[in-house]
């Protein structure tokens, strides 16, 4: 970092003094957020767009009193980290020289067996289908088989994973009933990553589960991610002790609901379809979270909920909750139809077939459809948090009202939970990641030290 060159803030910072004595930036193009202690937020108040860093730390040393030498390396320090969560900025750089948005494709949902009447002939295709949508795709491209429950021909599954290319991360999410040591025989070479659902009852789809880990972890599994519907009963706290015993790296929970079984609905946002209260939800959600700070730092289970990942919120204050709506992400049906999202498999949201249409002609059309749909929702234009949510999930919006650029129906609580957990979390003491400055250390009066 150029210290002798002015510093500024970024665009469109959001700042907020919590009362435990902390200060939370957030900088919502970019989803990152920092907090301070009172001599950080000293330093951050110096920030006028013409003081250097060089030159704040001059004032901040002649405010105590002392030379130089004692605050120079604390106030670049402090700087350097600012700068790398995007909330400050030097002249002659660019927010986006830091944190470019990524926008490529990086996941492709491709349905296998779906409840359909001629199941059999969709299984026959599916190796066709996985072939042509992988056509002309880098190999960095994630491929996650959805498939239903039902009967499955191993043979033909065995056939679509080996077309989807074998350079590929492939992951197979199925119902935990699905599970037995017979398919993982079959596919167990050709799957990376096994995401495994839990759609029954609370208490049901914890033994589903745990039988299901039981059989991958028997046959030498180690790539295991878990996800739950969060039923009146479903015990968070349990379901992440379930998965940290069978080290999976995820835990996922939704406030899933069905509508009438039909797989298009977003789960759990659909208007009136909730299972549980989301305040209640996101309040156990963040008793959890709060819980657990050695238990992130040592890496283990990732949780989350609704979007909401702890472990790359609060472990690097950076968080992409970007779904890639039209741009990383897109959803092929087991007839080659091209959707934006697994769960806007609906006739007006197609846009094109990879088996019939040429693959330049339906990026274009995914693009040019829902590339900037998320940039138009006019209630989440001025929202601090708009990064950390992407303005909601449009299917969701879609599958409450009808507009895919209407308000996420989930908006409301999500954003008093973000909060809530962004200032308990701000009590938190997480080294490296908290940014209290020592800046002076010892000099400093006692009615500028930070919180206990």
């Amino acid at each position: 970092m150029v210290i002798d060159k002015p510093v500024r803030l970024a665009d469109g910072l959001h700042v907020r003094e919590l009362p435990s004595g902390w200060t939370i930036c957030i900088n919502p193009k970019f989803a990152t957020w920092f907090r301070i202690d009172r001599p950080g937020r000293e330093l951050l108040d110096l920030v006028d767009g013409k003081r250097s860093i060089l030159k704040i730390a001059e004032d901040t040393a002649q405010s105590y009193g002392i030379g130089l030498s004692h605050v120079e390396a604390d106030v670049r320090d402090f700087f350097t980290a600012a700068c790398d969560r995007q909330i400050v900025v030097c002249e002659g750089e660019r927010e986006e020289d830091h944190k470019p948005v990524r926008h490529e494709l990086h996941r492709l949902f491709l349905r296998y067996n779906a409840r359909r009447s001629d199941a059999g002939a969709v299984a026959e295709m599916a190796p066709a289908v996985a072939a042509a949508a992988v056509r002309g795709l880098p190999e960095t491209v994630r491929v996650i088989f959805r498939v239903s429950p039902g009967d499955v021909s191993f043979g033909n599954l065995r056939a679509a994973l080996a077309a989807a290319g074998s350079g590929r991360t492939k992951y197979l999410h199925l119902d935990s009933r699905m599970v037995s040591p017979e398919l993982v025989g079959a596919v167990k070479d050709l799957v990376a990553v096994w995401e495994l659902s839990g759609d029954g009852s609370g208490s049901e789809a914890i033994e589903s589960l745990r039988s299901a880990l039981e059989t991958l972890s028997k046959e030498g599994v180690k790539q295991m991610h878990v996800s739950v519907a969060a039923a009146p009963d479903t015990d968070i706290s349990g379901l992440y002790r379930l998965a940290s015993d069978f080290k999976c790296q995820k835990l996922t929970v939704e406030n899933a609901a069905a509508e009438d079984g039909r797989e298009s609905v977003p789960r759990g946002r659909a208007r009136g379809d909730f299972i549980r209260s989301w305040d209640e939800l996101f309040q156990e959600y963040t008793a959890l979270c709060v819980s657990l700070p050695m238990t992130m730092r040592a890496g283990r289970t990732q949780v989350d909920c609704e979007g909401i990942n702890y472990r790359t919120l609060f472990l690097s204050g950076v968080s992409y909750a970007n779904c890639g709506l039209g741009t990383g992400t897109r959803s092929i049906d087991v007839d080659g139809s091209v959707y934006p999202c697994p769960h806007l498999h609906l006739p007006e949201h197609r846009t094109g077939n990879v088996m019939a249409d040429d693959p330049e002609t339906v990026e274009r059309r995914l693009s040019d459809a829902y590339a900037r749909l998320a940039a138009n929702c006019s209630e989440c234009s001025s929202c601090e948090l708009r990064g950390f949510c992407d303005r909601g999930c449009r299917a969701a919006a879609y599958a409450a009202c009808g507009d895919i650029e209407a308000k996420d129906p989930a908006c409301e609580s999500i954003k008093r939970t973000m909060w809530k957990i962004l200032e308990k979390w701000a009590i938190v003491k997480m080294e490296p990641d908290t940014a209290e400055t020592s800046v002076p250390r010892a000099e400093r009066p006692v009615a500028a030290s930070g919180p206990p």
